[in-house]
């Protein structure tokens, strides 16, 4: 708006005072406005295909237990159940102290994950795993082999914030 303010008041003055100079420069300011707008417009397009912007995301956050104990640095991992050519980016989270975790989208750290089916997977994660010797911490859950396998099932909709607790019970597994 400004911009094109600017442009009158100098067209305007030109034509009143008939300098050739000063047209010439209010026609390359309109020239170099519009090389400025496709620029931006570009930006933005080439920004919105980076960042995703075009995706619905859903926040998901629950809890997981483990014989019913919250569990502490479980990853919960949403992996997408799809036979399309565009499959969307896994979520995870970690669990806290109280078996709580929120997702957040692994290709660009958003919170949330975008709506469809996905596998979940759930693993003890190491909070301080050794980097200078092979030493395994043992989990201290046992976590059963269906959530560790991928095989729970979750369907994420589009809409309002969902809550997906997982409650994982130790049987006799059969591998």
């Amino acid at each position: 708006m400004y911009a094109k303010l600017m442009l009158l008041i100098i067209v305007v003055i030109c034509a009143s005072c008939g300098q050739n100079k000063l047209r010439e420069i209010a026609f390359a300011r309109k020239k170099m406005s519009k090389k400025l707008f496709v620029c931006l417009l570009l930006f933005v397009v080439v920004f919105c295909v980076c960042t995703g912007c075009g995706q619905q995301v859903t926040q998901i956050s629950g809890t997981v237990t483990v014989d019913g104990i919250p569990a502490e640095n479980l990853k919960v991992l949403f992996q997408a159940v799809s036979d399309a050519t565009t499959v969307p980016p896994p979520a995870f989270g970690i669990t806290d102290k109280s078996g709580k975790y929120q997702l957040i989208l692994a290709s660009n750290k958003r919170s949330g994950v975008i709506p469809g089916e996905y596998a979940v997977f759930i693993n003890w994660e190491d909070p301080n795993p050794a980097k200078d010797d092979n030493t395994n911490h043992a989990a201290p859950y046992k976590i059963p082999s269906n959530a560790l396998r991928g095989e729970l099932r979750y369907n994420v909709k589009v809409g309002k914030p969902q809550t997906a607790d997982f409650h994982l019970v130790n049987i006799l597994d059969v591998p």
